[in-house]
């Protein structure tokens, strides 16, 4: 009786490496290197790459992957297949391991159970992270509370609701504050800068995430995506976070200062329209008569 014969090939990780001298890498690829060709398995979730390489597009990826295969010689030994890809710029690979299998589906099989356990994010998170609780995130929760428009869970979308804490990212790490959707979707990013004294690197770093957000938005939903980045914050914090803010301004496509009346009027006339069709100046109107109530409230 004879038995199937086993199967090995030799594999090894690629990393990306955009700045070896601040030593930051993670995990890209797995390459599976058979006697006849490379196999280039990348990340199935390429939106954790952007916390090293934030500028990382998913063409990026392809062509890497291309230029692999392109550079790849069979007919060279192992190592020095290997030492012929480390050439490639930007990328670090380690040495090589080797994988058995009873079969070639079975070695394939084993392939894929390594890209689930090295490409991927480290751990999942047991349970969806808490929604963004901030000044900001509440004053505007409020807000669409008091029209009716504030959805509890991501079936509301279809409801025309707004939809706090949704995720944009594969593996869930990523979420918008706030999301709607009526024929295209709506998403909005919220930065509170309201400080006293200078502004902290953990919200200049806000910004950042904001801003890889809702460019994994516009990936997730879709070109026609309208991206809203909402901040508040005096002309102080404008100054000290004004790198970043210009870079958030390249991932929305509008930008609010909640602390201007013009601007928070206008952040909730675009939402109002979409969602209700009102007319634009709705939500200024709305403002304004607010604000006259609290003027008459005060002489009284």
């Amino acid at each position: 009786m004879g038995y199937p014969m086993a199967r090995s090939c030799e594999f090894a990780v690629v990393k990306i490496v955009p700045d070896p001298i601040r030593d930051e890498a993670l995990n890209v690829a797995l390459i599976a290197l058979h006697p006849e060709h490379l196999d280039v398995q990348i990340t199935p979730n390429p939106e954790r790459l952007r916390a090293v390489v934030p500028a990382l597009q998913p063409k990026s990826l392809e062509e890497l992957s291309a230029s692999l295969r392109t550079l790849d010689d069979p007919a060279l030994t192992t190592d020095q297949r290997i030492q012929r890809l480390r050439s490639l710029p930007g990328i670090a690979i380690s040495d090589a391991g080797t994988l058995y299998g009873e079969s070639e589906a079975d070695l394939s099989s084993r392939i894929q159970d390594l890209v689930s356990r090295l490409l991927r994010s480290v751990r999942a998170p047991a349970a969806a992270p808490a929604p963004k609780a901030t000044r900001l995130t509440k004053e505007l929760s409020a807000t669409f509370h008091r029209e009716k428009l504030l959805g509890g869970s991501g079936d509301d979308l279809e409801r025309h609701k707004v939809v706090r804490n949704l995720p944009v990212s594969s593996d869930g790490l990523l979420r918008a504050d706030f999301v709607a959707k009526n024929r295209r979707i709506y998403v909005t990013e919220t930065v509170d800068l309201r400080t006293e004294g200078d502004l902290s690197a953990a919200r200049l770093k806000d910004i950042a995430v904001s801003a890889v957000t809702l460019d994994e938005a516009k990936r997730k939903f879709g070109r026609s995506t309208q991206r809203y980045f909402v901040y508040a914050g005096n002309k102080t914090a404008e100054h000290q976070a004004r790198g970043y803010l210009s870079a958030a301004e390249h991932h929305a496509d509008q930008v609010f200062n909640f602390l201007s009346k013009n601007d928070r009027a206008k952040y909730f006339d675009f939402v109002f329209a979409a969602l209700r069709g009102d007319l634009a100046g709705a939500a200024r109107s709305s403002e304004q008569r607010k604000s006259s109530v609290s003027r008459m409230r005060k002489t009284r």
